[in-house]
């Protein structure tokens, strides 16, 4: 029971990371402000993944950070 509560939190966990990794990636490839606060959360929820990666992943046609896309975790439910 407590294994599969532990997996069911960590399964969200990481769903939500991905969907916020997608979300900074199309708004970079749309050229969406980051200014608003939806762009500042997006921004701030995943700065600590997609800067490290900038260093060796370069951007897209010099226009988008392909890093958050490489870094998005494959999605799908946990091994259960």
């Amino acid at each position: 029971m407590l294994a599969n509560i532990l997996l069911l939190v960590i399964d969200v966990a990481a769903s939500f990371l991905t969907l916020m990794l997608l979300a900074r990636f199309f708004m970079q490839w749309q050229r969406i402000s980051f200014r608003n606060q939806l762009g500042q959360f997006v921004v701030s929820t995943t700065d600590w993944i997609v800067r490290p990666l900038r260093r060796f992943v370069p951007g897209l046609f010099g226009a988008t950070s392909s890093a958050s896309s490489w870094s998005a975790p494959p999605t799908g439910s946990c091994a259960r």
